[in-house]
């Protein structure tokens, strides 16, 4: 009967333990936006994970199997901002300790639209196991540009065939097209155009050099020489 007694005040002691030890409100905190980065300047076409830091500041251990409730948003304030709540992990198989901090990833390939000054902002407001977690500093934001010049339009290809110009873009779409002869004289100009290949009737023209001039939405030029020989 002792040795039960004793057995019975060991483990309401470990319980009163456990409960202290992970009952606690904890101070966690944001600490980094990782990616995307200031230190970055990204292209148009890129994508990129969001990865944050977030840090256990105590007074206690967090359970491997509660998860953080975060916000983040990625945008340039405008309609094109994103707006996410998300559950996340704290760890699978380990607890978090008082003063640890890991790199968690909100979302993978993230794609960019708008204009080319972005923020990407994140914030945690506990976790589902113990939701009355303080956050004495809870969010952390990070500005990133965004080069729009490494999207100009170019010509791939240019040729005479068949009695047409066939031009051949990067994929950026063209608002005008021009073409010149070797004095520089304009021979033909038109707008109505298509994103990545466009084709214009050519006819009647001498036989040498000729120049065509595209020009993007943005005011973009670029110039390539094609040569008629029939």
């Amino acid at each position: 009967m002792k040795n039960y007694f004793l057995l019975l005040i060991s483990f309401l002691t470990l319980l009163i333990s456990t409960r202290a030890q992970f009952g606690q409100e904890c101070d966690i905190e944001v600490q980094a936006i990782i990616s995307p980065s200031s230190r970055v300047t990204y292209n148009t076409v890129d994508t990129f994970d969001i990865i944050v830091r977030i840090k256990n500041n105590g007074p206690s251990r967090l359970i491997a199997g509660d998860e953080f409730v975060v916000n983040y948003s990625v945008g340039d304030g405008t309609s094109n901002t994103v707006s996410i709540d998300t559950l996340l992990l704290v760890g699978s198989n380990r607890t978090m300790e008082v003063g640890e901090a890991r790199n968690y990833t909100l979302a993978k390939d993230f794609i960019l639209t708008g204009n080319n000054v972005f923020s990407a902002c994140a914030s945690v407001s506990g976790t589902t196991m113990f939701p009355t977690n303080t956050n004495k500093f809870p969010g952390e934001c990070e500005r990133f540009v965004v080069s729009v010049n490494e999207q100009s339009i170019d010509i791939n290809k240019v040729y005479f065939a068949q009695n047409r110009v066939i031009i051949k873009l990067n994929g950026v779409a063209a608002r005008e097209i021009k073409v010149f002869d070797i004095t520089g004289k304009l021979i033909k100009s038109t707008n109505k155009l298509q994103t990545k290949e466009v084709s214009l009737p050519f006819t009647n023209q001498n036989k040498g050099f000729y120049f065509v001039t595209v020009t993007d939405q943005n005011g973009n030029q670029a110039t390539a020489k094609f040569v008629v020989s029939q």
